[in-house]
């Protein structure tokens, strides 16, 4: 439970962080696709929705992921 907690919360810094610089942008990117390869491709298609509908919607797509 702790470790999906960490996870999501993670996952959200990370959309957050995106949205502020396009430098945090390509090396979290390249950092997440070396880490854990197809879930990084996910992670990025959540990302490419969450600039669009907010971090509420991504949010709800991390919790389903990680059930």
């Amino acid at each position: 439970m702790f470790l999906r907690l960490l996870l999501r919360t993670r996952g959200v810094f990370f959309l957050v962080s995106l949205q502020h610089s396009s430098f945090h942008y390509s090396v979290l990117t390249f950092y997440m696709l070396r880490l854990m390869g197809f879930w990084a491709l996910l992670t990025l298609l959540l990302m490419f929705f969450a600039t669009f509908s907010g971090l509420c919607f991504a949010d709800y797509f991390y919790c389903l992921l990680l059930m």
